[in-house]
């Protein structure tokens, strides 16, 4: 005659330290997730000020916008609005010519181009 196991299960205890463990795992990766998450929308918004720079210039070069040094352009040569930023969804975008082409970029007033990395610019502000 064969005796019957019977499956009890996890006991309380082995419950909650599972639970424990996972909740310490989860408070070590949410904040370095956050940071991937927040990194990722910062590069976007880098790109899409090169790409914005790199648009302007052509246009300033083959003259084609009507861009002179020192304007500053609300939307792109296309006529298409800037896009919005990743980061807060602004759309406040500062676009500078200077006398061979896009000189500055600022979002919501922080340097994001040519060089984002100044202190007190758009990256280092964003990581604070």
């Amino acid at each position: 005659m064969k005796k019957q196991m019977r499956n009890k299960g996890m006991t309380l205890v082995e419950l909650i330290i599972t639970i424990a463990i996972i909740a310490v795992l989860v408070g070590f990766m949410a904040p370095q997730y956050l940071k991937y998450v927040h990194n990722t929308k910062v590069s976007v918004d880098i790109r899409n000020a090169q790409a914005i720079a790199k648009a302007c210039d052509v246009a300033f070069a083959a003259g084609t916008a009507g861009y002179e040094a020192g304007d500053s352009p609300t939307v792109l040569p296309d006529g298409q609005s800037f896009p919005a930023a990743a980061v807060n969804g602004s759309t406040n975008w500062n676009v500078t010519i200077g006398s061979a082409g896009v000189s500055s970029i600022t979002l919501d007033g922080m340097a994001i181009y040519p060089e984002p990395k100044v202190t007190g610019g758009y990256y280092d502000v964003l990581y604070r």
